[in-house]
């Protein structure tokens, strides 16, 4: 499962976190399942503060990752990143197992 966070994706959510953490909030990112479309499941973020006995944890760059179980394998293949052009900014959630990077995903850009 290495490589999941780009350094730059990486970089944005420890910023957030550490943003949280002054509020007294101890947060990790959530990675879930979030419906599915033609060309196969799409996958978001959220922060989180609770851990189910159904969530896998894993630390990746500094950054606290959970999931549930049943996602494993869905998991090695995403790449989460963070980009920021003259079209949009924020986190995307790329399929790189099945597509070569290449696949599309449901996390789109915030304006």
């Amino acid at each position: 499962m290495m490589g999941l966070i780009t350094d730059r994706a990486a970089k944005e959510l420890r910023s957030i976190l550490e943003d949280e953490s002054k509020k007294g909030r101890k947060l990790m990112v959530r990675i879930f399942l979030n419906g599915v479309n033609e060309y196969g499941p799409c996958f978001s973020l959220k922060l989180e503060d609770n851990l189910s006995d159904k969530d896998i944890k894993i630390i990746e760059k500094g950054i606290p990752l959970i999931f549930e179980n049943s996602l494993k394998l869905e998991i090695g293949n995403l790449q989460i990143d963070y980009i920021d052009d003259q079209c949009c900014s924020g986190f995307t959630i790329k399929d790189v197992g099945i597509n070569g990077g290449c696949g599309l995903n449901c996390s789109g850009c915030n304006r």
